[in-house]
C-alpha cells in the first residue's frame, strides 16, 4: 500500500512515516527508522515523526533514546495520548519510576498508578507488538 502511495507521490512524507512504522512493527527496526527519518525531512509533523522514532527505541528495547526523545516534547508541552504512553512505558524500563508516577498522576492517566507501573514494568515491546 505505501509502495503504491510512493508511486504516486514519491515526495510523500505520510506515505514514509506509515511505511516506516509498518516496517518496524514487522521487525525491520533500521529499515523503518530510515523510513521515519525521511519523513521528517519531508516535514510530517515533527511530533509525529519524533513519536514514531521513539517507539522504533523502544521496539529495540533502546528505552533512554525513547525518553530522550519524548522527555522534550512532554516539558515543552505536548501530550498527545502515545506520547505520554510511550514515554511513561519508557520512563519505567530505565527505572525511574518517580517521574512515571508524577506522569500518571499530572496527566490523570490512571487511578492505579503503582499498578499500571508493576504492569509496565512486566511488558516486553517485542513481544506484545507494541506501537
Amino acid at each position: 500500500m505505501t509502495e503504491k502511495m510512493l508511486q504516486r507521490e514519491p515526495q510523500s512524507a505520510e506515505a514514509y512515516n506509515l511505511k516506516g512504522i509498518a516496517l518496524a512493527q514487522s521487525g525491520k527496526l533500521t529499515e523503518g527508522l530510515a523510513a521515519i527519518e525521511k519523513s521528517r525531512s519531508l516535514f510530517i509533523a515533527d511530533d509525529v515523526a519524533i513519536n514514531n522514532m521513539a517507539m522504533v527505541a523502544i521496539l529495540d528495547r533502546r528505552y533512554q533514546d525513547a525518553v530522550s526523545l519524548l522527555l522534550p516534547q512532554y516539558l515543552r508541552g505536548r501530550k498527545q495520548s502515545q506520547l505520554l504512553h510511550n514515554l511513561v512505558l519508557s520512563l519505567v524500563k530505565v527505572g525511574d519510576r518517580r517521574y512515571a508516577r508524577d506522569i500518571i498522576q499530572n496527566e490523570s492517566l490512571s487511578e492505579k498508578g503503582d499498578e499500571l507501573i508493576d504492569a509496565l514494568a512486566m511488558i516486553n515491546p517485542a513481544e506484545k507488538g507494541l506501537g
